[in-house]
């Protein structure tokens, strides 16, 4: 539910290249984890993928369920983030090149903040790539309660969440360039 809705809130910002969303595997029902955090990080992972992914181009979601976590892999078959650059993504302060920023990769601690995101909820995210195959991100969350036991994370507030997320959006996206936006 929550991967259908970032998809969906995303999918305009995607409409000029008629970019292609499959989303495969099956999650949980029931996940023990903050839906407005979990759900900035998908927005995240999902705006870098429309941005280095072309005209006619496919973002692929794929859910994998473990005994003690799910896994969620978000690939596209667009520009492949550089070797270099693929392995700092994740550190703070992240400096992309003027090039990268040129390129619409991004402008900067998108990924560290995702990475925080994630941790908090015991889980852990990584990014790698493979000509012919594109970039692919992925994260694990815990499918058991005891690891947000005591945390304040795990609450869940539709009212706030659903006021607040085309905000959200417009944020994620806001890096696209001008005539590439949906909005």
């Amino acid at each position: 539910d929550l991967i259908q809705q970032a998809i969906q809130a995303s999918r305009p910002y995607a409409h000029n290249r008629e970019i292609a969303f499959q989303v495969e595997g099956e999650g949980d029902d029931v996940l023990c984890c903050d839906r407005e955090r979990i759900s900035t990080v998908l927005l995240k992972l999902l705006a870098n993928a429309i941005r280095s992914t072309g005209p006619d181009g496919a973002i692929q979601v794929i859910l994998t369920k473990g005994k003690e976590e799910l896994q969620v892999d978000l690939l596209d078959n667009g520009r492949l983030i550089p070797k270099e650059t693929l392995y700092r993504l994740f550190a703070y302060p992240f400096l992309p090149s003027a090039q990268f920023v040129r390129d619409g990769l991004g402008i900067g601690p998108g990924m560290w903040l995702a990475q925080l995101l994630v941790n908090l909820h015991d889980g852990h995210i990584w990014a790698d790539n493979q000509e012919g195959r594109g970039n692919c991100f992925s994260f694990t969350l815990s499918r058991q309660p005891a690891a947000a036991e005591g945390r304040m994370l795990l609450r869940d507030s539709p009212d706030s969440f659903q006021r607040d997320y085309h905000l959200r959006i417009q944020m994620e996206m806001s890096v696209l360039p001008t005539e590439e936006r949906g909005h």
